[in-house]
């Protein structure tokens, strides 16, 4: 019966996980097309708010949508981890992951959002990207082992079969540096390239 349960957790995260992934990118590079074709990101741009601003307002306020997902798989996590002797720190890695992947991605879909004009398009190259890195990673992976520090389904594996702390803790690093770096150009570019694309159209 533990060893169910045991399996039943690994398996509740890793779904869970994937299906974070999958979501975010449609909720995040859709949010400023949608903003472009009603005409109110150009309203936002005559207040006082600034672009860093806008698009951390942006992402935290389509990223608090999956906030319930989350949450509603909670307590039958505990009740697992607790029946089965594995501690509560394996939950909150992988729930602190599953923010910090929603996060980055969340920030380079605002990317395309910020690039691509229309929401559509915007949509599909992020899916696009999404896996066509991840066929990079799994292709590098074998001749160059911290490749895999970009995998968020195998760290999550590894962490919860009693892998390397200091792996995880590399895997998010990496990540959040990403989603730091997508943040930084979006809120650069996001009045001049937005203005150039009302401008031509």
């Amino acid at each position: 019966q533990i060893e169910f349960l045991d399996n039943y957790l690994v398996l509740m995260l890793q779904f869970q996980l994937v299906l974070i992934i999958a979501i975010v990118p449609a909720l995040t590079a859709s949010s400023l097309g949608q903003e472009k074709e009603r005409g109110t990101l150009f309203a936002l741009f005559g207040t006082q708010l600034s672009s860093r601003q806008i698009l951390l307002g942006k992402l935290l306020g389509r990223l608090i949508l999956i906030v319930p997902l989350v949450l509603t798989t909670l307590p039958i996590l505990v009740f697992i981890v607790t029946f089965t002797g594995r501690g509560l720190t394996p939950i909150f890695l992988a729930l602190a992951q599953e923010a910090i992947i929603a996060f980055a991605l969340g920030a380079a879909c605002l990317l395309f959002a910020i690039w691509i004009r229309r929401t559509a398009d915007a949509v599909i190259a992020s899916y696009l990207f999404m896996g066509l890195a991840y066929l990079i990673i799994r292709g590098f992976t074998a001749s160059l082992p911290e490749a895999s520090w970009f995998d968020p389904v195998e760290n999550l594996h590894q962490l919860l079969s009693a892998g390397s702390r200091l792996a995880l803790v590399a895997h998010l690093a990496v990540w959040v540096l990403l989603g730091a770096i997508c943040l930084r150009l979006g809120w650069g570019r996001l009045r001049k390239v937005c203005v150039e694309q009302h401008d031509k159209k």
